[in-house]
């Protein structure tokens, strides 16, 4: 068996490590599999901006028609290395990537200096748009799915005047939801509000609207909805999306939440769902919040003073000062001071120190710290 120990990005090379058990040839060849190393900045990438794609790909996530095995062709389950992203070089710049479940958002700066919102895969519940280039396939469950197998634009409906000032400038995925937000970039110390849209899935207010009971969703209904921020939101920091919840941080450091609050991911203290974005306080009243992490149902911030908390699911253990919660309704601050070093990785808990929190990443079931001089905490 083999359990993983680290997985790297740096500036030019991207790389896993692992700690494996059993026999020394299968330890052998689980050295050579796993401890690899990926060159991303070769000299013809160089050149240009580029996105690199890998993981699950029958859901077209990863923006290659080809991998689906269409018109009688074998396909392609997964991408198990970094691999350049298919798309027109008329696109432009790509400026950020978001990651969904089956599903994946970018934002493009066009040659012309204008700015687009792209994505592709699942779109079976409309959080790509409404688009007309969607296909049926099967997954390997054999569930049938819609997908857009290639890149296309998600059009978000601005006026003109709208158009001249506003930018996109936050994405984000979820299960089968997106949120878009677009600001004023153009000018730093504008007073114009940001504007926030939500697509896809909205049964727990994932979307920041209200729930319509019955509501159906499919990838040619349209359901692009402008969301109603509260007015003391004046720019915004960072978007996230867990599974069926969204974050909002905004630049004065307060996070807002909605959606599902079953295992208390809203922060709000409680357990019920929230259709609209609603300040996360408790512990947080008097803290900047500079980051935020979530992909599940577990949700990380960092403060701009170095404090981490956690709330949400926490059936294995993530927010560890309440190891006996399996449901945490309301932001707990997690002491750092203190490190459980695993045997195999052979240091000793008095070489470990976490210090000056660099960054923060938060998955289903686990949790992860890169501190400030490149090591990784989890």
């Amino acid at each position: 068996m083999t359990r993983p120990l680290l997985a790297v990005v740096s500036k030019s090379s991207f790389w896993t490590l692992s700690v494996a058990h059993g026999p020394k040839k299968s330890l052998h060849r689980q050295k050579n599999r796993d401890s690899v190393v990926y060159d991303v900045h070769s000299k013809e990438a160089l050149k240009s901006k580029q996105v690199y794609v890998f993981g699950f790909s029958a859901t077209g996530a990863l923006g290659n028609e080809k991998y689906l095995g269409l018109h009688g062709k074998p396909g392609v389950a997964g991408v198990s290395r970094p691999t350049p992203l298919r798309y027109s070089p008329s696109l432009g710049v790509p400026l950020k990537a978001a990651c969904g479940y089956g599903f994946t958002t970018y934002i493009y700066e066009g040659s012309h200096g204008d700015f687009g919102v792209y994505g592709c895969g699942i779109n079976s519940d409309g959080q790509l748009g409404s688009q007309s280039v969607g296909l049926k396939t099967k997954l390997a469950t054999g569930d049938s799915v819609n997908v857009v197998p290639e890149l296309v634009r998600i059009s978000v409906r601005l006026d003109n005047t709208q158009k001249q000032v506003y930018r996109p400038s936050h994405v984000a995925c979820g299960r089968a939801h997106t949120i878009i937000s677009y600001e004023n970039l153009k000018e730093s110390n504008s007073d114009t509000p940001p504007l926030v849209f939500s697509l896809g899935n909205n049964v727990f207010g994932q979307c920041g609207r209200e729930i319509v009971p019955g509501e159906k969703y499919d990838h040619d209904m349209e359901v692009i909805t402008k969301i109603v921020l509260p007015p003391e939101i004046k720019s915004i920091k960072q978007l996230v999306c867990g599974q069926d919840h969204t974050l909002l941080l905004s630049s004065d450091g307060v996070v807002y939440s909605c959606g599902l609050g079953s295992d208390g991911q809203t922060g709000l203290g409680h357990y019920n769902v929230v259709d609209r974005f609603t300040a996360v306080k408790g512990s947080l009243m008097n803290e900047r919040v500079c980051l935020l992490s979530s992909r599940g149902d577990t949700v990380l911030a960092l403060t701009e003073s170095n404090k981490l908390f956690a709330w949400g699911n926490n059936e294995y253990g993530q927010i560890w000062p309440l190891d006996q919660d399996i449901q945490v309704p309301e932001p707990v601050h997690l002491n750092l001071d203190h490190c459980i070093v695993p045997i195999e990785s052979h240091l000793s808990s008095d070489n470990v120190h976490v210090g000056e929190i660099q960054s923060i990443a938060c998955a289903g079931s686990m949790c992860c710290i890169v501190n400030k001089i490149g090591q990784i905490k989890w």
